[in-house]
C-alpha cells in the first residue's frame, strides 16, 4: 500500500519540495519499489538528475535509482530501526538531495512502517519461584517477571491470566508490574507448594507461558518494610562515578538475624542497570559505577529487594527511579553530504556564484538550549553558508560558492573551508571541521609546445619512414582536457612528413630534394581532447643537407664552334659549361674529351677547348667530339655534350683554270660570227670556300686588241 500526501512545510527552504509519505508493511522484502519521489514531486527530465539519500540509517535499507525509483536493498524490519519500538506505525523521515548543483533540490520523504504481529511475547525466563512463609498475611504480593512483545499497538499489548484456577492466589497487573497476590492464609503442613502457569497473550493471539512454583516456608513472622514504596532521585549526567546517589531503608520488627536486613537488586533488574549502579548490601546505599549519559538513557527504573537473614525470610520490594538531567557535554556533530555518489565534494573551477557544493547537517545529542546550534565559516570568501532549516537537535545548511569566488585548478587543485558550529549551552560546546573541495577541471588552457620553433638538419634523398624528430607539448589541465593529439594541419606538408598523433614523433613520408628546396618548413598542431578542443602550433624547419645525387648538366646538349684552318696551335676553340645542382663541394665539375678525339683537341678544367694541331678545311670541314663533365669524387655522376667544330676557310688555294688547258686550248669561230656571240666559256675552280672560292675572270692580253671581252662572273 502506498499513500502519497503532497503538502508544504513552509519552515523549510525554498529548495525543499512538499513531503512525500510512503506507507509500507513491516518486513518489506528486498528489491521492492516504494515509489518514485522525483516523479511524484513533479520533477522533469529525471535522466539528467542525480539523487543522494542523506540519511545514514535509511541508506542501509533503501536506494534511489538513476531514474528516481526508491527501492529496498535490505529487509525493512521496523523492529531493528531505532525509535520504532512501541509504535504501531513507525515514521522515519529522510531527505533526498537532487542534483546537479545548479538545480539543487531537497525531497522530504517519510516512510511509515506498519507493524505486524511478527513477534511472540517472551518472558525473561521459563519458570519462576516464590518462597512464601506459611503465615504470610492476605494480600501479600510478589513481583513477577513481565513478558515483553517487540510489536507495537495491540500486537504489543499483553494480557495475563492464570491458566489454572487457584483459590489461594490471584494475578494483578499494575502498569507494567505483574504481581501474584495471596488471597488466603496458608498452612505449610497441609500443602507445602503450589504450581501454576501464567499465560501472556498479545493482540494477535500469540502467547507465552511462565511456570510458577510457590514454595511454602515455615514462619519468620515479620518481613522487612521499606520506608517508601518508591524512591525518586534526580541527578546530573556529569555526576561523578563511584558517588552515592541515594539510600533505601527498610526495617524489620524481628530481632537478631531475623531483623538484620540485606539489600540487593531484584532478579528482574536489567543488565544495563547492574553495569551502571552498585548497591551496598548492608547499608542500602546506591552508588554510580560509571559516568552517566543523558543522551543514552535519561531515566532508570528498577526494584530493590530487602530480606532479613532469618530462616524463611520474606523479601520486601521498593521501586527506585533515577532521573538524569542533561548537561552540555556533547559537541555538535557535522555531517557533510555531496550530490556525488562518490562522496567527494567537487566544484567546477569556473563555477559561478551560488553554485551548490554540499548539504550539511549538524546535530547535537544534548537537549534544549544545549542542542541549539549556530554555524559559521572561517574567513574564507570563496564560499558561503546558507541556513536552510532547524529542528530541536538538528540544523541544515547549504554550502555554495560566493560571488567573489575565483578558482583556478591549475594553481591549486583543491581548496579548504572550515566550518565552526557552536551550541547555546553554558558554557557552549563547539566543533570545527575542515571541508576539502576538489576543483573539477574545465578546458581553459591551450596545449603549449616545449619549443615554438624546432630545427633539424637531415640529409636529402632520405629513406621513406625515417624518424626525423619529436615535438612535445603539455597542457596544464587534467584528464581528457590534458590528453594531447598531434597533427600536421597543412595539407601540402602531409606529402612529405607524417606525425604520430600520440607521441609527436615525426617521420619522413617522401624523399627530400635539397636542390628543389634547401629548407622545408611546416607547422605542427597540438590539440587537447576537451570540449571544445583547444590547440596550439609550433613551426618545424628541416634544413636539408646536400648529398652528391646530381650529375653535372651541360648548359646545352650540343655546342658548335669554329676554327680557322691553318690556325696556330694551341688556339682557343670555345668554352662549354656544365652545372651541378648540388652544393659545394659536390658542385665542382671537371671536364674531359673522349679518348678517340683527344689527339686534335684538349679541354681544361674551366671547359675551354683548345686545338692541338692545325687543320686543312679542304681535307675535313668539321670535327665532332664528345665532352664529359663529372665530379672528381664520384666520376659516375657525369654529363655528356656533343661539340661540333667547323674549320673555317683560309684563302690558301689559287684558282685553277680547267679549260682551256694544254690538251684543249682552241676554239673554232666563223668569220660570220656576230659581235656579242659567246665564243667559249673559261672554266676554273678554287679549293677554298665562300668568298675565297668566288672567282673573277679577266683577259690579261690578246693579239688583236679589243677583239674579245669576257664576263667577269661567268667566264664567258
Amino acid at each position: 500500500m502506498k499513500t502519497l500526501i503532497a503538502f508544504c512545510f513552509f519552515t523549510l527552504s525554498s529548495l525543499s519540495i512538499g513531503e512525500i509519505i510512503y506507507e509500507v508493511d513491516d518486513d518489506l522484502g528486498i528489491g521492492k519499489t516504494l515509489g518514485n519521489p522525483a516523479k511524484e514531486s513533479g520533477l522533469e527530465n529525471l535522466s539528467k538528475l542525480t539523487f543522494v539519500i542523506a540519511d545514514s540509517l535509511l541508506e542501509k535499507y533503501l536506494e534511489i535509482t538513476d531514474n528516481g525509483d526508491l527501492k529496498t536493498i535490505s529487509i525493512l524490519d521496523r523492529d531493528a530501526i531505532p525509535g520504532c519500538e512501541g509504535h504501531l506505525i513507525c515514521k522515519r523521515t529522510m531527505e533526498i538531495l537532487v542534483g546537479p548543483s545548479q538545480y539543487f533540490k531537497i525531497l522530504v520523504v517519510s516512510i511509515k512502517i506498519k507493524d505486524r504481529n511478527d513477534n511472540n511475547p517472551e518472558f525473561p525466563q521459563d519458570s519462576h519461584e516464590w518462597r512464601l512463609v506459611e503465615n504470610s498475611p492476605i494480600n501479600t504480593r510478589h513481583l513477577l517477571p513481565s513478558a515483553v512483545d517487540k510489536d507495537a499497538g495491540d500486537y504489543g499489548r499483553l494480557r495475563y491470566e492464570l491458566t489454572d484456577k487457584s483459590n489461594e492466589f490471584r494475578l494483578e497487573i499494575s502498569g507494567n508490574d505483574l504481581e501474584l497476590v495471596l488471597i488466603t492464609l496458608l498452612d505449610r503442613e497441609e500443602k507445602d507448594e503450589y504450581r501454576m502457569t501464567i499465560k501472556a497473550t498479545d493482540g494477535g493471539g500469540k502467547t507465552a507461558l511462565l511456570r510458577i512454583l510457590v514454595i511454602i516456608l515455615d514462619s519468620n513472622d515479620h518481613k522487612p518494610q521499606f520506608t517508601k514504596q518508591t524512591y525518586i532521585k534526580t541527578i546530573s549526567e556529569d555526576f561523578d562515578p563511584d558517588s552515592s546517589v541515594l539510600r533505601v531503608v527498610a526495617t524489620d520488627k524481628d530481632q537478631g538475624e531475623n531483623g538484620r536486613i540485606g539489600y540487593r537488586f531484584s532478579k528482574q533488574t536489567d543488565e544495563n542497570i547492574l553495569q551502571t549502579f552498585r548497591l551496598d548490601e548492608s547499608t542500602g546505599v546506591i552508588w554510580t559505577k560509571k559516568k552517566l549519559d543523558y543522551e543514552s538513557i535519561s531515566n532508570y527504573k528498577f526494584s530493590i529487594e530487602a530480606k532479613d537473614y532469618g530462616d524463611s525470610s520474606i523479601a520486601a520490594y521498593a521501586k527506585v527511579q533515577i532521573e538524569v538531567t542533561d548537561e552540555n557535554d556533547h559537541s555538535p556533530e557535522i555531517l557533510v553530504n555531496s550530490l556525488s555518489k562518490k562522496d567527494v565534494l567537487e566544484v567546477s573551477e569556473n563555477s559561478t556564484t551560488d553554485t551548490f557544493v554540499a548539504y550539511i547537517t549538524v546535530t547535537d545529542k544534548d537537549s534544549g538550549e544545549n542542542a541549539k546550534i549556530n554555524c559559521v565559516l572561517n574567513s574564507n570568501n570563496l564560499f558561503k553558508l546558507v541556513h536552510l532549516h532547524s529542528t530541536e537537535k538538528k540544523s541544515e545548511y547549504e554550502l555554495s560558492t560566493n560571488a567573489v569566488s575565483g578558482f583556478d585548478r591549475e594553481d591549486k587543485d583543491e581548496v579548504s573551508v572550515r566550518i565552526i558550529c557552536q551550541d547555546s549551552g553554558r558554557p557552549p560546546q563547539s566543533l570545527s571541521k575542515t571541508i576539502t573541495v576538489k576543483l573539477r577541471d574545465v578546458n581553459d588552457n591551450h596545449p603549449n609546445f616545449y619549443q615554438k620553433y624546432y630545427s633539424k638538419r637531415i640529409e636529402e634523398d632520405n629513406s621513406i619512414g625515417i624518424f626525423i624528430l619529436t615535438v612535445k607539448a603539455s597542457d596544464r589541465d587534467v584528464g581528457v582536457n590534458a590528453e594531447i593529439s598531434y597533427s600536421i594541419p597543412d595539407i601540402s606538408a602531409k606529402r612529405y612528413v607524417t606525425i604520430d598523433n600520440k607521441t609527436g614523433d615525426i617521420f619522413a613520408a617522401a624523399k627530400f630534394d635539397r636542390e628543389r628546396e634547401e629548407t622545408f618548413s611546416f607547422r605542427v598542431m597540438a590539440s587537447d581532447k576537451g570540449k571544445p578542443s583547444l590547440s596550439n602550433y609550433a613551426l618545424v624547419n628541416l634544413h636539408l643537407k646536400d648529398v652528391n645525387d646530381n650529375p653535372p648538366v651541360f648548359t646545352e646538349e650540343e655546342y658548335t664552334f669554329s676554327i680557322y684552318e691553318n690556325a696556330k696551335t694551341p688556339t682557343l676553340v670555345g668554352k662549354v659549361k656544365a652545372v651541378d645542382a648540388d652544393a659545394p663541394p659536390f658542385d665542382t665539375v671537371d671536364y674531359v674529351i673522349d679518348a678517340d678525339t683527344t689527339a686534335s683537341f684538349r679541354i681544361d678544367r674551366t671547359g675551354r677547348i683548345y686545338s692541338e694541331r692545325s687543320f686543312d678545311r679542304e681535307l675535313l670541314t668539321s670535327h665532332v667530339i664528345k665532352v664529359r663533365a663529372f665530379n672528381a669524387d664520384k666520376p659516375e655522376m657525369r654529363g655528356i655534350a656533343q661539340v661540333r667544330i667547323d674549320v673555317r676557310d683560309a684563302n690558301d688555294n689559287h684558282p685553277i683554270i680547267d679549260y682551256p688547258n694544254d690538251q684543249n686550248n682552241s676554239v673554232d669561230l666563223s668569220n660570220y660570227s656576230k659581235i656579242g656571240r659567246a665564243v667559249t666559256r673559261i672554266k676554273a675552280t678554287d679549293k677554298d670556300d665562300g668568298n675565297n672560292a668566288q672567282l673573277q675572270y679577266a683577259i690579261l692580253n690578246q693579239n688583236v686588241p679589243d677583239a674579245f671581252f669576257i664576263e667577269p662572273e661567268t667566264g664567258k
